[in-house]
């Protein structure tokens, strides 16, 4: 694999706490979220997370130490991974059906191959020192303030693209959800955000599923309060531990086989059901 450079020093430890409630959210969507958190297990993480940040993490090795933190084994063909390009612009897409674990996932996979990756990420998580330089925030809410924040995260996406770099981005933008009381989990729409990019840069796109997905409690939550389903993301972590995942890497797609869908929703049309094959039994999509 890619060597990795050497992480710039982190500020101190701060005893920063981990929530996905932000200081300025209304402060019944606080009490909301972080009264779910404490009682689905965030003291747990809170320990994991402690101890990772006290013990010299750095960008790269952080997502697999999370992830043995956790006991959680992943199970993909490295041949996979071996064909990723290691120079010039990439794009790394997947389905979204966990929220941390397969954020971890992910990113485990992504700088093994590429450290020189960058990331959208919520808002709310995107201001984590180890990842200092790595992420660009993309901010749900409404307002001036977001759409200046989200213009700006385009315009360093193109640029860092156009410099070679590799970004690592699930297009959905949300964590796959039962949308119907008896149906089945499906992904949110996958937003057209990286269909302008990959035509400016030329970029290679490379796609990968995460088999599984969230427990009965966190689908029947999400039907009833947006907030509790927030603070249900801990205990989503949490309660795949000791589980081996299954990641499928697809082959790259190159600039070539994308460039004729002009059309955006067609382009991602196109990107997520290459990605979704890779989930059937016939190993489809590689």
């Amino acid at each position: 694999m890619v060597p990795h450079p050497a992480p710039p020093p982190l500020r101190p430890y701060e005893g920063r706490q981990f929530s996905y409630a932000r200081p300025e959210d209304p402060w019944l969507q606080r009490v909301i979220i972080r009264a779910a958190e404490r009682l689905t297990g965030s003291r747990q993480l809170q320990k994991i997370y402690d101890y990772l940040h006290r013990n010299n993490p750095d960008p790269y090795s952080i997502w697999g130490e999370t992830l043995e933190r956790l006991h959680i084994q992943m199970d993909y063909d490295e041949r996979q991974l071996e064909k990723v390009p290691k120079t010039g612009p990439v794009i790394f897409i997947a389905n979204h059906p966990f929220g941390l674990v397969d954020g971890a996932m992910f990113l485990h996979l992504a700088t093994r191959v590429r450290p020189d990756f960058f990331l959208l990420i919520n808002e709310v998580l995107a201001h984590e020192p180890v990842l200092e330089g790595h992420l660009l925030p993309v901010d749900f809410r409404p307002g001036p303030a977001a759409k200046a924040t989200n213009l700006a995260t385009r315009q360093k996406t193109r640029a860092r693209l156009q410099a070679g770099e590799a970004l690592v981005i699930f297009p959905s933008g949300g964590v796959a959800t039962a949308f119907r009381w008896s149906g089945p989990v499906e992904e949110w729409p996958w937003r057209t955000f990286i269909c302008p990019q990959i035509h400016s840069t030329q970029c290679t796109v490379v796609p990968i599923f995460f088999h599984g997905q969230n427990s009965w409690l966190f689908h029947l939550v999400s039907k009833i309060n947006m907030n509790l389903r927030l603070g249900l993301l801990i205990h989503e972590a949490l309660n795949k531990r000791g589980q081996t995942i299954q990641a499928v890497i697809g082959d790259p797609i190159p600039y070539a086989e994308m460039a004729p869908y002009k059309n955006r929703q067609a382009l991602i049309g196109f990107l997520q059901a290459r990605t979704m094959a890779l989930g059937q039994p016939s190993g489809e999509g590689k």
